[in-house]
């Protein structure tokens, strides 16, 4: 799909538009990508929008596509060993993307009324909650349109140490190939396309107990998604080679000031993988009109059990 872009304190934002529903009034939903795999995975979802009244704006973060790329004084800063510094970065990331989003707001003319969702998937989510955690250091007039105008916040198939969750050295849980010291650093990419939309079987999930999650040696039947998917359709989703800060460091904890600021929000947990969201973009479309219709009192949890119904 076509990248346009928006440009906001001298950086440049690409994104991927599915385009103004025929409709008096639509939904919007912004998505940021994650890790690896950018705004191009949202492809089937952005071509099926418009017959649903839904309008998704999917984001290309910093260093891929047609974006803005990190420069070293930032890679520096958003690997460095000192907390404050990285916080600062993120903290940076935050204003920049809430910028971003309320410009395209204003640029797209998007419907009046309080229609706009903010989601993120994957290694997205960690972006998403430095979001909400920048939301007072945003000048009024920003934060008080965006107020008036995001309705709610999904956090799809989110990490969690995005949420500031360490889980033990031990637990499996932890387990990212991108950073597994046994796999050759050539290859990581590569085997995390294949670990990332794997079929896994997990252990007793009731238990909620993270070594009953499987991710280490992925099963081979089903075969991958991205083992499925065409050379150039895995290609035109993908960038190699572009890596990010790891673990706690990517956290940012919303202020209570921010939350107080937030209170009103629709919370909502979606957990669809990319395999469904490849696979069967119209249940994952569903499951996204499910959570954006949900009532505002509440906290919806969708989680990838599901997949039995796919």
């Amino acid at each position: 799909m076509q990248l346009k872009s928006v440009c906001i304190r001298g950086l440049q934002y690409s994104y991927c538009d599915s385009g103004e529903p025929d409709a008096s009034t639509y939904d919007t939903i912004f998505i940021l990508h994650g890790h690896t795999f950018h705004s191009a995975t949202f492809e089937r979802l952005l071509a099926s929008a418009p017959t649903r009244a839904l309008r998704l704006i999917a984001i290309n973060r910093r260093g891929y596509p047609g974006s803005t790329p990190i420069n070293d004084v930032e890679a520096e800063a958003m690997n460095s060993s000192s907390e404050d510094i990285v916080q600062d970065f993120l903290e940076q990331h935050g204003v920049n993307f809430a910028l971003a989003i309320d410009r395209l707001i204003l640029e797209l003319a998007l419907p009046p009324g309080r229609n706009v969702t903010l989601s993120a998937w994957s290694l997205g989510n960690c972006f998403l909650v430095n979001i909400l955690a920048c939301i007072k250091a945003l000048d009024d007039d920003v934060r008080d349109r965006l107020r008036s105008r995001v309705r709610g916040v999904i956090f799809w198939d989110p990490p969690s140490f995005g949420f500031g969750l360490l889980t033990s050295s031990k637990a499996s849980g932890d387990y990212v190939p991108l950073y597994d010291e046994s796999i050759p650093p050539e290859n990581r990419e590569a085997v995390f396309s294949a670990w990332v939309s794997a079929y896994w079987k997990h252990g007793d999930l009731s238990t909620h107990d993270i070594n009953q999650v499987q991710q280490r040696n992925f099963p081979m039947f089903p075969l991958p998604t991205s083992y499925r998917m065409k050379a150039d359709e895995l290609k035109a989703m993908t960038c190699i080679g572009f890596k990010c800060i790891k673990g706690g460091n990517h956290f940012v904890s919303p202020s209570l000031d921010a939350l107080l600021v937030l209170h009103e929000l629709l919370i909502i947990i979606l957990l669809v993988t990319i395999k469904v969201m490849w696979e069967h973009p119209e249940i994952t479309l569903d499951a996204i009109q499910e959570c954006i219709s949900g009532d505002m009192s509440q906290i919806a949890i969708l989680t990838d059990d599901v997949n039995e119904r796919f």
